[in-house]
């Protein structure tokens, strides 16, 4: 999987969770999800364990509470890194 394939499956996370319609030019940036308002406090368990159920995957509590978490180019690199293990 390259980086715009998970990506678009993230937006898709993103909007089901958030109920707001991405920008897709800036998502493709570094886009912060926290910053734009698409999670907060109350959703961001829900919205990674969606990625940890979509990719089959499980986040460690250092990657959790590592604030690069919250821009997707880094949640990426996460993602890809754990899928190809």
């Amino acid at each position: 999987m390259n980086d715009k394939e998970i990506k678009y499956e993230i937006s898709k996370i993103l909007t089901k969770i958030s109920k707001k319609k991405i920008n897709k030019k800036k998502f493709l940036q570094n886009f912060d999800y926290f910053e734009e308002g698409y999670v907060d406090s109350l959703n961001i368990l829900k919205f990674l364990f969606e990625i940890e159920n979509k990719y089959k995957i499980n986040f460690i509590n250092k990657e959790l509470s590592n604030s690069k978490i919250k821009k997707i180019d880094n949640l990426v690199k996460i993602i890809k890194k754990k899928i190809s293990k």
